[in-house]
C-alpha cells in the first residue's frame, strides 16, 4: 500500500521501499511475453499536468503535482508504465477519484476533488485502451471512487501460434463496477497475489 502524503513525507525511506518492490514485480511479471501488466490503486499522488518531456501521462489529468506525484511519474517513466486515466478526456467529475469537505478560514465548507487513485499499464499496450475514467455514485463506503479502463485486446495474436485467427474478445469490467462482492473477492486475491510476490522476494 502506498504511504500517505505525509507518511511519505516523515518517512521517505519507506516510499522508496514501497517503489522498489513495486518494481521488481513489473518487471518479473513483464517477463511473461503475453501479459498485460495492469497497476491500480491509491497512490496518494496529484500527478498534474503533463511536461513536454514526459511520456506516461496524457493531458486529461487534474490538481497540481505534489511530492508523491512526482515519484508516481518518476516510476512510470523508469518502468516504462503509462497512466490510463490521463488519457482520455471526460467531464472533471469523471476524471476525479476522491472526494471530500472541508471547512476554508473563514468556516464555510467546500467539497474538495482530487485525482490520487490510478491505473498504470504499460506504454508499449496502450493501443489496447478504448477508455479510461472515474464512476462516481457506486455503492461503496469509501470516499474515494472507482476507476476503470477498459481495453480491446485480440487475444488470438496474443495466445495463438496461428496468426490466421483473428477473434477478439471484450474484458467485461461491468461486474467489477457494480458488484460489491466481485470487487471485494477480486481485491483480496490481488492483495493475495502481490503478498505472495513480495515474500518471495
Amino acid at each position: 500500500m502506498h504511504p500517505q502524503t505525509e507518511r511519505a513525507k516523515k518517512h521517505a525511506p519507506e516510499l522508496e521501499k514501497f517503489y522498489v518492490q513495486l518494481s521488481k514485480i513489473v518487471t518479473d511479471l513483464k517477463k511473461l511475453s503475453t501479459s498485460i501488466v495492469f497497476i491500480a490503486g491509491d497512490f496518494n499522488s496529484k500527478v498534474g499536468k503533463t511536461t513536454d518531456s514526459e511520456t506516461c501521462l496524457g493531458k486529461w489529468s487534474r490538481g497540481k503535482r505534489n511530492e508523491n506525484g512526482k515519484r508516481l511519474i518518476e516510476f512510470c517513466e523508469s518502468t516504462n508504465n503509462y497512466i490510463c486515466n490521463s488519457k482520455f478526456q471526460h467531464q472533471a467529475k469523471h476524471i476525479s477519484t476522491w472526494s471530500c469537505q472541508r471547512k476554508n478560514k473563514n468556516n464555510v465548507i467546500i467539497n474538495v476533488y482530487n485525482q490520487i487513485d490510478y491505473i498504470l499499464m504499460d506504454k508499449d499496450k496502450t493501443q489496447t485502451m478504448i477508455d479510461a475514467r472515474s464512476y462516481s455514485g457506486t455503492e461503496t463506503s469509501s470516499d474515494h471512487r472507482i476507476v476503470v479502463t477498459r481495453i480491446l485486446v485480440n487475444w488470438a495474436k496474443m495466445y495463438s501460434r496461428k496468426p490466421t485467427i483473428n477473434v477478439e474478445k471484450r474484458i467485461n469490467t461491468q461486474k467489477l463496477t457494480n458488484d460489491k462482492n466481485i470487487r471485494e473477492i477480486y481485491q483480496r486475491e490481488t492483495e493475495r497475489k502481490i503478498r505472495t510476490l513480495i515474500n518471495n522476494d
